[in-house]
């Protein structure tokens, strides 16, 4: 069974792994207390339930070398507990090879529309979170694929990825896509389309519309290689602005104006940080 979150969640997760560990300390807190960092996104469609909880550390007049930031920050020693509206229960244990609390999505049922509830135990500090799962995922995608030259006139193959709106009320979506390397055995490397803020959508331009995301990856990553996954998720609207946030801080991160985005909070408990989310995901796979 693969131990992974759905890819294009994950690609954002370890995109920011140092810069949700490390924080400068005029933000969030007033003392040099550090900060439980919680992050869980749970789907009926993930084969694993999983969760990161990590610390901070504050970098007052020091470099930040987060080259070994897992081993450093991660907390190893919690008690996660995820529970559902009928009082149903299960623990998930670390494991240390991926640096999250999990167990396989068989042992616990994710449900869409259902409710979810995350309690964690660090020491003698108590957080707790809920989320929704949305009830409904995008029916089908579209997609058209193509070649032309970016900005830089190299060559690109471009994808544009078209779905229908989910009717009736507001959604908020990430859209990706990647190519497929089938190594040996069963090994798939994956290398993702770049979205840029075309990997965001809301239907805000009219509800049951058709949405439109364009990526782009270099042609010369193509040889020998047919295989395209374009996966379209429904998330919870504070993974949106999660997700949203940390993308632009990693874009802004290096910039002479560089403003830090605080990404939003739904863990309850003094000291904690981070989102617990509910999404569902339609896949489809594309051969050249």
């Amino acid at each position: 069974m693969m131990k992974n979150y759905i890819y294009i969640l994950s690609f954002f997760l370890l995109s920011i792994t140092s810069c949700e560990d490390i924080v400068d300390p005029e933000e969030l807190l007033e003392n040099n207390e550090s900060l439980v960092i919680i992050n869980s996104f749970i789907s009926p469609q993930n084969d694993v339930i999983s969760a990161k909880i990590s610390s901070t550390e504050f970098i007052i007049g020091q470099p930040i070398d987060d080259s070994n930031s897992n081993e450093r920050l991660i907390i190893k020693n919690a008690v996660v507990t995820l529970s559902n509206e009928e009082g149903l229960r299960v623990n998930l244990p670390y494991f240390e090879n991926n640096f999250r609390y999990e167990i396989p999505a068989t042992n616990f049922s994710i449900v869409a529309g259902k409710k979810y509830f995350l309690k964690v135990l660090v020491e003698e500090k108590e957080f707790n979170a809920s989320c929704e799962i949305p009830t409904k995922k995008i029916n089908s995608i579209t997609e058209i694929v193509s070649d032309k030259e970016d900005s830089n006139q190299e060559e690109v193959k471009v994808v544009r990825v078209r779905f229908t709106d989910i009717v009736d009320q507001e959604n908020f979506y990430i859209v990706g896509a990647h190519l497929q390397r089938f190594n040996s055995g069963t090994s798939v490397q994956k290398t993702p389309f770049n979205f840029e803020t075309d990997r965001f959508v809301t239907d805000n331009i009219g509800d049951g519309s058709i949405m439109s995301s364009e990526g782009k990856l270099k042609k010369e990553l193509f040889v020998d290689t047919t295989n395209i996954k374009i996966q379209v998720a429904n998330v919870e609207h504070i993974l949106y602005k999660f997700l949203f946030s940390s993308y632009l801080n990693n874009q802004n991160e290096g910039s002479p104006i560089e403003e830090v985005i605080i990404p939003p909070n739904n863990i309850i408990g003094n000291g904690g940080q981070g989102v617990f989310a509910g999404f569902q995901i339609t896949e489809k796979q594309v051969s050249l």
